[in-house]
């Protein structure tokens, strides 16, 4: 007799679950590091009456803990998985810059856009496709290289092609042009150049960098409605500073709380500018970027949105979110892995902060950077 024969709804919902029992779809108790007891276990629900998909559920006598094998080919697939999702991302950011832009701009920018279709098809049409589907890109640039190149444009099927097949495709300056046009990370560039076009590597030159910033504030409180900014810093993907400031607040003259973790005193901004008149700079930067990442990135967006600066055009990335899930601190009371503290992160990945300390917003940008690669080449 199984336990589900007490069960005939196929809704969540509707299965009342008593408070020293567990329901939880597949991936809930993977992510406690839980597996299913065998094929048998388990049943197909709907979350509720109106989702149009159904999750693997299985009660806590239908689970057991993962052996330390098991554990570690999930902790290495989880990872690939983020780092493919986040080369997504940066991917899908910069495909969506070019879909927005309109046809009626210069004719200069015409031509790129006309010449991008041109390669994407010449690619396609001379590509031996297999019609097999992939959930993650294929990131080896010697006999995949194209695998990846169509997969980031959605297409996804895996590419076989020859170095010869794909040189007579093309010649090296529109591959470059083509890869500049859409601001491809500086290895791929450089993987691709060597690879393909070995007697042209002086043109690496004209690789351009992404444009990815790393964003980090501090407040005088939590709240983005009443509380106001006391510092922002940017820094670009290179660690360089784009902007760091102190800000004096508007209509707040003390944070007893907020002092007591980031230190900065009333005196420290008394001489500061307000946020209406570095406003227009912080704009400027924000708007020039493709990925804006972050520690708890929402919470910084949310603290300059308030105050009229936003990019809605850009992709976020949340270390703390990826990490939580590296991390593997499991919390009952949201269902999910707990997010931690920068300080953690960074102590995980060996970061040195230097002479740098914590809760300094332009400290706090380098060692979100510095974690942020760390986890992209993980």
């Amino acid at each position: 007799m199984s336990i589900w024969d007490d069960y005939k709804t196929r809704v969540r919902t509707r299965i009342n679950v008593k408070q020293d029992r567990l329901l939880l779809t597949e991936r809930q108790w993977k992510l406690k590091h839980y597996v299913k007891l065998n094929d048998k276990c388990g049943k197909y629900l709907w979350v509720n009456a109106y989702c149009p998909n159904q999750e693997l559920y299985l009660w806590d006598e239908e689970v057991r803990k993962m052996t330390d094998e098991e554990l570690a080919t999930y902790r290495a697939e989880e990872k690939e998985k983020r780092v493919a999702r986040a080369k997504r991302r940066e991917l899908k950011a910069e495909f969506d810059k070019l879909k927005k832009q309109k046809m009626d701009k210069s004719s200069t920018e015409r031509r790129s856009f006309n010449m991008i279709k041109a390669m994407r098809n010449k690619i396609i049409n001379n590509s031996v496709c297999i019609a097999k589907t992939v959930d993650i890109a294929l990131y080896d640039y010697k006999e995949n290289f194209v695998a990846d190149f169509i997969t980031d444009f959605g297409i996804r099927k895996t590419i076989k092609m020859s170095k010869k097949n794909l040189q007579k495709m093309f010649n090296w300056k529109e591959a470059v042009e083509f890869l500049k046009f859409l601001n491809y990370d500086k290895d791929m560039y450089e993987k691709f150049i060597r690879y393909f076009f070995p007697d042209k590597l002086e043109y690496l030159s004209l690789v351009k960098e992404n444009e990815v910033i790393v964003v980090d504030t501090e407040t005088t409180g939590l709240n983005a409605d009443t509380d106001e900014l006391l510092q922002v810093s940017i820094i670009d993907s290179q660690g360089n500073t784009l902007f760091n400031s102190y800000i004096k607040p508007l209509y707040t003259d003390n944070w007893n709380k907020a002092m007591a973790v980031n230190h900065i005193t009333p005196e420290m901004v008394a001489n500061a500018p307000n946020i209406l008149e570095v406003k227009q700079e912080i704009n400027r930067i924000l708007n020039s970027a493709n990925i804006i990442v972050g520690y708890s990135t929402n919470f910084d967006l949310s603290f300059l949105s308030a105050v009229g600066i936003e990019n809605s055009k850009a992709t976020v990335i949340d270390v703390m979110q990826d990490f939580a899930d590296i991390y593997g601190e499991w919390s009952d009371k949201y269902g999910c892995n707990k997010g931690q503290k920068l300080t953690k992160c960074a102590e995980y990945y060996g970061y040195d902060w230097g002479n740098d300390t914590a809760h300094d917003s332009l400290a706090d940008c380098r060692a979100t950077l510095y974690c942020y690669q760390k986890m992209l080449k993980e």
